[in-house]
């Protein structure tokens, strides 16, 4: 994948200039000061797409973290409110049906799906896009 990215402990943001999609890696246990640096980060990835005029598309990979506690996924849930807004299109592939649960409370104000596969992920995200959307002009 070619594009700019940063790292921020358990996370990865990478934005893949070619397609658009903005690429998440979460891994282990987090604490709040992760999930803020993380969001910090994952803000200014979102923001880039959004001043270029693109739909924002995240593929959000957590297949590596771990059970969060629920004061964690609360707290995550309020920072993607405010990252992620309605248009947006967040396809999540995560490992089993309690992460699915509690995924489905962290993303409210967006388009989104969960996966067990990034290809199916991936696929979704790029569906019904137009055939220009996400190139470099």
């Amino acid at each position: 994948m070619v594009g700019e990215g940063q790292d921020s402990g358990p996370f990865s943001v990478r934005r893949d200039i070619a397609t658009g999609i903005v690429h998440v890696t979460g891994n282990g246990f987090w604490t709040m000061a992760d999930i803020d640096r993380h969001f910090e980060k994952l803000g200014n990835s979102v923001r880039s797409a959004r001043t270029a005029g693109a739909r924002v598309m995240a593929l959000v990979d957590l297949r590596g973290a771990v059970t969060q506690s629920p004061e964690l996924v609360s707290h995550l849930a309020d920072r993607a409110g405010a990252v992620y807004t309605e248009g947006d299109r967040i396809a999540i592939v995560v490992h089993s049906n309690l992460a699915k649960m509690q995924m489905r409370r962290v993303v409210q104000s967006a388009e989104f799906e969960m996966f067990l596969m990034p290809d199916a992920a991936e696929a979704w995200l790029m569906q019904d896009r137009p055939a220009e959307a996400g190139r470099p002009g």
